[in-house]
């Protein structure tokens, strides 16, 4: 779906989630494994390490957060430096299931991380439509998780690179409405 379109839908509040109990994990891994031959090519290593958090189930929409997870690969696809490496990690507690999505590098300059998930917002503004992607991708990520009623964020990541965290509500049981 065209970037531009998402944007309107989710703008006029037409966003539709299909919330169903779902294994975010398992969403997770099915796309990296789509990913992993371009990753190869490129010499960068994906390390996918979700832990003991497989199997937790929450109320959530599978597509929707397979497109969160699609962006965050494309960009790490498109900007991390060859070769490299791409650490995606899994944590939870009783409130909330947090995945990670660190890389090598380049980084972010400190002043631009606020802004990663503003529209039309390019870190480097020689980047255009045909050679660094519409501006869009970050923003549809934040409007999806926030209609998940989660967080996303930017941060320097340990490896020198970008880190992006995605926090998801869990729910205390499979009679709790999604939030």
């Amino acid at each position: 779906m065209d970037d531009l379109h998402q944007l309107s839908t989710i703008d006029s509040e037409r966003l539709f989630l299909n919330k169903q109990w779902i294994s975010p994990c398992r969403v997770l891994e099915i796309t990296v494994e789509s990913y992993q031959t371009r990753f190869d090519q490129r010499q960068i290593n994906i390390e996918l390490a979700l832990g003991g958090f497989k199997d937790i189930r929450l109320r959530g929409d599978a597509d929707r957060l397979g497109q969160v997870f699609i962006n965050l690969l494309e960009n790490d696809y498109k900007y991390v430096q060859s070769p490299g490496t791409l650490k995606i990690t899994a944590d939870a507690d009783n409130h909330f299931l947090t995945f990670y999505f660190q890389n090598s590098g380049p980084g972010v300059p400190k002043d631009a991380l606020p802004r990663l998930f503003d529209r039309l917002y390019r870190v480097d503004t020689s980047r255009n439509r045909g050679t660094g992607g519409s501006g869009l991708g970050l923003s549809i990520c934040r409007h999806i998780v926030e209609n998940h009623s989660g967080r996303i964020w930017a941060q320097s990541s340990p490896m020198g690179g970008l880190s992006i965290g995605i926090r998801l509500p869990l729910a205390r049981n499979q009679n709790d409405e999604p939030r």
